[in-house]
């Protein structure tokens, strides 16, 4: 199949500088059965769009199956399938499938939204305590980011580590109480 570019310089060639097709082959480097195939065409032909067979089609389940239960890397899948199913394929034919079969991610983030005063949250990556006298009270909600310690569980379902602890008795301090009147910060 020739590009468009060459059929124009061929129909050029043949319709107004009037030279025989073994002319025209010479001059563009062509064979001159190809040059009379495509001079007498009055359309550049459109290539056919086939569907052809890959190597990986029989393996496609397997894939899908295995993305839906895990997100695997493709070099990962290429692994799995070279031991457990004798692919003997190569790898970016199946960096190509997994970045088509993959499975659309979810956000990973939660909206959250408090009034004023109503909630503190605390990055244990960073400080982890609050400075509660610093606010003159002590919020209503403490939100903790994801440590395994501090974690009971996930709007997801996620495990957790840590057990749930029995809840408070009704004569400890309430979420409304003052602090103490020392200055140190209180740890979470």
């Amino acid at each position: 199949m020739i590009d468009y570019e060459t059929w124009c310089r061929i129909r050029l060639l043949h319709d107004q500088s009037h030279l025989g097709f073994s002319q025209i082959a010479r001059e563009l480097d062509l064979d001159p059965q190809t040059v009379a195939k495509y001079a007498r065409l009055d359309k550049f032909p459109r290539r056919s769009l086939t569907k052809r067979t890959s190597k990986l089609d029989p393996f496609k389940p397997a894939i899908i199956r295995w993305l839906e239960h895990h997100p695997y890397s493709a070099t990962q899948i290429f692994q799995r399938l070279r031991s457990e199913e004798g692919y003997t394929g190569g790898l970016s034919i199946i960096k190509a499938c997994v970045r088509t079969l993959r499975p659309v991610r979810r956000p990973a983030f939660l909206s959250l939204a408090f009034a004023p005063g109503e909630a503190a949250q605390v990055d244990w990556g960073c400080a982890g305590t609050i400075q509660i006298e610093f606010f003159d009270g002590i919020p209503g909600v403490i939100l903790i980011d994801n440590l395994k310690t501090g974690v009971l569980s996930h709007p997801n379902g996620a495990s957790t580590a840590t057990p749930p602890s029995p809840p408070p008795s009704s004569t400890a301090s309430s979420t409304t109480a003052k602090p103490s009147s020392s200055k140190a910060p209180a740890t979470a």
